[in-house]
């Protein structure tokens, strides 16, 4: 299927989210609620104002706020979070410590730059300019381990930022050429654009549809893209590859009356062994579990879902019992439950206006975090209310 684009990919964005999608919808990587756990982790994170907004951590055994960071990145592995300040000469990058939300050191370099990207592991960052001059995008890769920018970038044209590799080598990129786009590969060491370097697997280099929200996986294997076409009649994953330097196109399940709304609210959790991607969408009613190697679907499971709406989804979080047989899964208001082992659907549940859920270590319980800052809890096998 030939897809082409018109504008770019919202994981790690360089430019406002808003600009890449529709003018009357901000997506979920930009303003959208999003949360997210770790294997090993006991906390919950939580993003009120998407991935590049403020963040909030609950203990996943109690449900108590831990503590709270303002705007930054969280690596896609949970270990590191950055912000960065723009003073008169030079921004500060700082870096937290994401169990107690500590401040363990800062570092400054020369010029005016805000964080567009960051490596699965934290190591790496990408610094767009905030004055890239006319026709231009500059960008600058650094190494927080060396507390300095290693490569500067200046590109003529419209750049968007995909991410940076675990090792700091290369840097994926979006290149726009009028209505279309093609995926480049930045050599961060030779300094130079490596062409024809990102294969497009089964697929025409060029797509169609507007980018929505995007998740990356904790050991930096894949960056997955929510796209949904223009005219609100299909939807799919981008799916890149970052090891291979190889990028696919999974379509998405969709039901009769689909709108772009609708299509916007697919909420992507990635199995525990990272090689499904769970796709949830309650407004259509459809839970799909893709296989990552293969780029098939191999189960789809349609339930009833509730009167549609053209308004933008207000979060899209889902969490992934730690066994890795119930996913819970909302778009901001009620709640669902998908059993992966039989393919079955309950719910839904009342929950509140939900930003974040995450289970306990044990599994019994589901804490929901609700955008007034209350946590409710809920028994994970029934859906119902617990007492605190």
């Amino acid at each position: 299927m030939t897809r082409l684009v018109g504008l770019g990919l919202l994981g790690l964005i360089l430019l406002p989210a808003t600009a890449s999608a529709r003018l009357d919808a901000c997506p979920p990587s930009s303003c959208g609620a999003q949360s997210i756990s770790f294997s090993g982790s006991r906390l919950l994170y939580v993003r009120p104002s998407g991935t590049i907004g403020p963040l909030s951590a609950y203990d996943l055994g109690t449900g108590k706020l831990r503590f709270a960071l303002g705007r930054g990145m969280l690596s896609a592995d949970g270990r590191r979070f950055y912000s960065a300040s723009d003073a008169l000469t030079h921004t500060t990058i700082a870096r937290y410590e994401t169990r107690s939300g500590r401040l363990l050191g800062a570092w400054a370099t020369r010029g005016h730059w805000w964080l567009g990207g960051i490596s699965a592991n934290g190591r790496w960052l990408v610094l767009a300019a905030s004055k890239p001059g006319k026709g231009m995008t500059r960008l600058a890769v650094a190494s927080n381990d060396r507390h300095r920018i290693v490569r500067t970038l200046p590109l003529r044209g419209w750049w968007e930022i995909e991410t940076v590799s675990n090792d700091g080598k290369r840097l994926f990129l979006i290149q726009h050429l009028g209505s279309s786009y093609v995926v480049r590969l930045y050599d961060v060491a030779a300094g130079a654009l490596r062409p024809g370097s990102v294969r497009i697997k089964n697929e025409s280099p060029q797509m169609v549809g507007s980018a929505w929200g995007s998740i990356g996986s904790p050991d930096g294997s894949w960056l997955l893209t929510l796209y949904v076409a223009n005219v609100g009649e299909s939807a799919f994953v981008h799916a890149l590859d970052l090891r291979r330097a190889v990028a696919r196109c999974l379509d998405l399940p969709t039901a009769s009356g689909a709108t772009f709304s609708t299509l916007t609210q697919y909420v992507f959790v990635l199995s525990r062994d990272g090689k499904s991607l769970f796709a949830a969408n309650p407004a259509l009613g459809i839970v799909a579990k893709l296989d990552l190697a293969s780029g098939s679907t191999v189960q789809t499971t349609r339930f009833r879902a509730p009167a549609a709406s053209d308004s933008p989804a207000p979060a899209a979080v889902g969490a992934m019992s730690h066994d890795g047989r119930t996913l819970y899964f909302s778009t901001g208001g009620s709640i669902w439950a998908y059993d992966a082992a039989f393919g079955r659907v309950r719910g839904p549940y009342a929950a509140g206006d939900v930003i974040g859920m995450g289970f306990s270590p044990d599994d019994r319980r589901l804490y929901v975090v609700r955008s007034a800052g209350g946590v409710v809890a809920l028994d994970a096998a029934r859906g119902t209310a617990l007492r605190r």
